[in-house]
C-alpha cells in the first residue's frame, strides 16, 4: 500500500506563480503603455498652502514598484514551496511504508502467518476499543497471540488497567466453551492463556460478544518475531 502523497506545498506554489504573473503583466503594461495614457494625478504642494500641482511620483512609478515587489515575492514563495516539498520528500523516503489497515476479519490470517513463520517468543498484539471505538491512546484494551513451547495460544495480559478489569470476561467466555484458562507470569506480569484448536474463530467471537467489536472495525496490530505480511480482506491487490 503506497503512502499518500502530501500536497500542502501546491497552494503555496500556485499563489507564488499568480503573483509572478500579475507582477509581470503590470510591469509589461507600464512599459508598453503610451505616455499620454499615463496621466499624473494632482497632489497638494505644501508651499504655497492648499495649492494643487502635479505629483512628484507619477502613478506608473508606484505601479512599477508594486509589480517588482509582486514578482520577487512570487518567486520567493515558489522557491520556498519547492524547498519545502523537497525536504518533505527526503524525510518521507526514510519512513517505513504505511501498515495495511487491519480489521477483525484479518485475525485468521495473522494466526496463519504466526503459525507458519514464527517460533517460540513470536507474538502479535491486537489493540482495540469497545463498542466500535478506536483503541485508547494509552493503556488500550489488548489481546496477544503468541507461541509458547511450540504451541499457539491467546494471552490476556494483566497489565493495562482495562485488561485487569476485564479478566473475568476472558475467563467466563473461554471456560464457557470448555477451554482451560491457564495463568502465567513473566517478568512479574501475570497473564491468562488459552491454547488448542480453532483459536482464530474463538478470538473473533470473544471480541464481538464481550466487547462489541465490529467485524470491519479497524484495530491496531503490533507484530514481533514473524513475517506479519498479509493482504487484508478487501484489498484491491
Amino acid at each position: 500500500m503506497d503512502r499518500p502523497r502530501h500536497r500542502s506545498g501546491v497552494p503555496l506554489a500556485i499563489a507564488g506563480i499568480l503573483l509572478v504573473v500579475v507582477g509581470t503583466f503590470v510591469g509589461w503594461a507600464i512599459i508598453m503603455g503610451s505616455p499620454h495614457h499615463l496621466e499624473t494625478l494632482p497632489c497638494r504642494d505644501p508651499s504655497p498652502p492648499h495649492a494643487i500641482g502635479p505629483c512628484e511620483h507619477p502613478p506608473q512609478l508606484w505601479l512599477a514598484n508594486l509589480a517588482a515587489v509582486a514578482i520577487f515575492a512570487g518567486l520567493g514563495i515558489v522557491v520556498f514551496a519547492y524547498i519545502r516539498g523537497l525536504v518533505r520528500g527526503v524525510r518521507e523516503s526514510y519512513l517505513p511504508p504505511a501498515a495495511p489497515a487491519f480489521t477483525l476479519r484479518d485475525v485468521p490470517r495473522v494466526f496463519a502467518a504466526l503459525s507458519s513463520t514464527g517460533g517460540d517468543g513470536s507474538f502479535a498484539v491486537i489493540l482495540f476499543g469497545a463498542d466500535g471505538e478506536p483503541p485508547a491512546q494509552a493503556d488500550a484494551l489488548n489481546v496477544q497471540l503468541s507461541i509458547e513451547g511450540g504451541r499457539l495460544g491467546i494471552d490476556w495480559v494483566l497489565l493495562a488497567p482495562l485488561n485487569v478489569a476485564s479478566q473475568s470476561r476472558f475467563v467466563d467466555f473461554f471456560e464457557g466453551r470448555s477451554r482451560a484458562v491457564l495463568r502465567r507470569e513473566s517478568n512479574e506480569v501475570e497473564s491468562l492463556r488459552v491454547e488448542g484448536d480453532q483459536l482464530a474463530e474463538l478470538l473473533q467471537d470473544f471480541l464481538v460478544s464481550e466487547f462489541k467489536v465490529r467485524p470491519d472495525q479497524k484495530v491496531d496490530l503490533v507484530a514481533e518475531g514473524f513475517e506479519a505480511r498479509y493482504e487484508p480482506r478487501g484489498s484491491p491487490c
